[in-house]
């Protein structure tokens, strides 16, 4: 929930849609379980914003897990509420992070200038967005509508510019629900980034892979 009380206007200010979770614990704890599904679910979200399209944006201090303690309207807080706090600077969270900058500057198909329509490409008559069902295969309309949690995606140059230079192609694989086998598709392919895993290195994937709890993970082809 938003926290604005202190704002002085009966916490009626801010969006109250939050669709957020505390995942047990309103506000700070000292859980450990409750800590670590939190910084998972962080994560998660982060690499879901640098992986898209478009021009990711971060609050300041959003790469160094700054919180403003539920205070979605922060605009009379000129105290610790609405400071940024730099603490955790130089910490596991900003190296993740980096990271995911770091590939988003590798890989330019996450940042293209046309819309991708899933459309087919005269060069190789592969689509430019291509969506994978865990199960391997395409999903189909009732996928969509069901209890799906994950989802896979190979991300292509766009069919409109391909034909002018065919940059390497990715595969994004989102898991919102319990850690599952994933049918690859066609590979080779290596995992650069895990974001349940963040200090993992990169590694080859298998026909079947494992993608954990609550985690966005990329592959790319090994020779890119």
């Amino acid at each position: 929930e938003k926290h604005n009380e202190a704002n002085g206007e009966g916490n009626r200010d801010g969006h109250s849609e939050n669709f957020s979770a505390n995942l047990g614990v309103e506000g700070p704890t000292s859980d450990p379980a409750i800590l670590a599904a939190r910084a998972r679910r962080q994560r998660a979200m982060l690499a879901t914003l640098f992986f898209s399209q478009g021009v990711p944006m971060l609050l300041a201090g959003d790469e160094a897990g700054n919180s403003q303690g539920g205070n979605n309207n922060a605009y009379a807080q000129d105290n610790e509420t609405g400071w940024t706090d730099w603490s955790g600077r130089g910490g596991e969270l900003e190296a993740f992070v980096a990271r995911l900058s770091a590939l988003r500057r590798r890989f330019s198909v996450l940042r293209q200038k046309r819309f991708l329509h899933g459309s087919r490409r005269k060069t190789d008559g592969l689509p430019d967005l291509e969506w994978w069902h865990p199960d391997g295969r395409t999903p189909e309309a009732a996928d969509w509508e069901g209890d799906l949690h994950a989802i896979g995606l190979i991300v292509r140059t766009a069919a409109e510019t391909c034909a002018d230079g065919d940059e390497p192609p990715v595969f994004l694989l989102f898991n919102a629900g319990k850690a599952r086998p994933v049918v690859m598709p066609p590979g080779p392919w290596t995992c650069l980034i895990d974001s349940a895993n963040p200090g993992a290195p990169p590694r080859q994937a298998r026909p079947v892979h494992e993608a954990p709890e609550q985690s966005v993970l990329l592959f790319a082809h090994p020779e890119t």
